[in-house]
C-alpha cells in the first residue's frame, strides 16, 4: 500500500499578483524557478500561474500536493513524498532491500530524511503489495506442498511451525513457520541429459560469480553435461574437479592396495607444494604404477591442485 509522509514537508507561501491591480503582469510568464525549488515571496502573473508551476514542480518530482489555505493574493499548499512509489522498482529488483538504501534513495532523490519507522513500513507495504503479505503467504503454504505431492507422489513434504511470542507473551492461535524439508525421486538416471538440466539450472539460479569450483566424482554423464555447457562451467567461470574422495575409492578398487588408503587422501589434502612433493615421493617409491595412474588425472581438475593454490603456493 501507498505510504505518504505528509507532517514535515516544504511548505510553499506563494503570492499571487492580484491581476487588476498590475495589468503589467496580464502577460508575464511562469517565474523560473532556479534549480527546481521555489522560494517564499516569489510573484506570479495569476493563480493559475501559480498553480501550473506547481504543478510542473511536482511532475518533476514525482510528489503529490494539496491546498490547504488559499487567499486572494496568497496561496498556500504542502507536497508529500510517496515513498512507495519511489522504492517500487528496488524492491522488485530485490526484496531483501535494505530499509538504510531506503532511507537514502528519499534523501537522493528528495534532499529530505526519512525517520527508519516510516521507511521500514513503507518497505513492508511495497513488499506485500507485490509479493503479498506474510500471513497470506503462510496460508498458501500448504496448498502448494499439496499440490506438489499430488502432481510428483513420490514428494514427501514435512513443515514445523512454532508458537508466537510478542515480547514474553504467548500469542494465541498464532503459529510462526519454523522449517520445511522436501524430497522427490529422480525422474532420471545419472544420464547426460538429466546433469545438463540440472546444472544448467544450478548456473542459471545459484552460480552468480565467476571462480566457483565445481567438485564431482569422475562419471562420464557429469563430464559430458560438462562440455555441453558452452562455457558456464569452464574456467574462468567455473573450474571443474574430481573429489579427493572418489580418486581414493577408484584408487582402492584398481590396485587393491587399503594400506596406502592414508597416503594417497593426504596428498590430495596437502596444503603447501613442499607437503604434496613429499607424500607424492612416498606413494612413487611404494610403485612407480600408482603415481602413473594418479598422473592420468589432469592435474588441473584434482582437488588437490584446488587445494595447493588455496594457500597461493604453485
Amino acid at each position: 500500500m501507498p505510504f505518504e509522509e505528509p507532517s514535515f514537508m516544504r511548505v510553499l507561501d506563494l503570492e499571487a499578483m492580484h491581476v487588476l491591480e498590475f495589468p503589467e503582469y496580464m502577460t508575464a510568464e511562469v517565474p523560473i524557478v532556479a534549480d527546481g525549488e521555489f522560494v517564499v515571496g516569489m510573484e506570479f502573473s495569476s493563480r493559475e500561474a501559480v498553480i501550473k508551476a506547481i504543478k510542473d514542480y511536482t511532475i518533476r518530482r514525482s510528489v503529490d500536493y494539496w491546498v490547504y489555505e488559499s487567499e486572494p493574493l496568497t496561496f498556500y499548499a504542502k507536497y508529500s513524498i510517496t515513498i512507495a512509489e519511489v522504492i517500487k522498482s528496488l524492491v522488485e529488483a530485490d526484496p531483501s532491500l535494505k530499509v538504510k538504501s531506503v532511507i537514502a534513495e528519499v534523501q537522493s532523490k528528495f534532499n529530505y530524511t526519512v525517520n527508519y519507522r516510516k521507511a521500514r513500513l513503507a518497505k513492508q507495504g511495497v513488499v506485500e503489495k507485490i509479493f503479498g503479505g506474510w500471513e497470506a503467504s503462510f496460508e498458501a503454504l500448504p496448498i502448494w506442498f499439496q499440490a506438489m505431492c499430488h502432481k510428483e507422489p513420490s514428494a514427501v513434504v514435512h513443515f514445523e511451525t512454532v508458537p508466537a511470542y510478542q515480547g514474553d507473551e504467548l500469542v494465541r492461535d498464532i503459529q510462526v513457520l519454523h522449517r520445511v524439508f522436501w524430497s522427490y525421486y529422480p525422474l532420471e538416471g545419472e544420464t547426460s541429459d538429466a546433469w545438463h538440466f540440472f546444472l544448467s539450472n544450478l548456473c542459471q539460479h545459484v552460480v552468480t560469480r565467476d571462480g566457483v569450483g565445481l567438485i564431482s566424482d569422475r562419471h562420464e554423464s557429469i563430464n559430458a553435461a560438462v562440455e555441453r555447457s558452452n562455457g558456464a562451467w569452464s574456467p574462468p567461470r567455473a573450474f571443474h574437479m574430481f573429489c579427493i574422495r572418489h580418486i581414493e575409492s577408484n584408487f582402492l578398487r584398481k590396485f587393491k592396495a587399503p594400506y596406502l588408503q592414508k597416503l594417497v587422501v593426504n596428498i590430495g589434502y596437502s596444503r603447501t607444494v613442499r607437503e604434496y612433493e613429499v607424500r607424492y615421493q612416498r606413494l612413487r617409491e611404494r610403485g612407480e604404477a600408482y603415481t602413473n595412474w594418479l598422473n592420468r588425472i589432469p592435474r588441473e581438475q584434482t582437488h588437490w591442485h584446488l587445494m595447493v593454490d588455496t594457500d597461493g603456493v604453485t
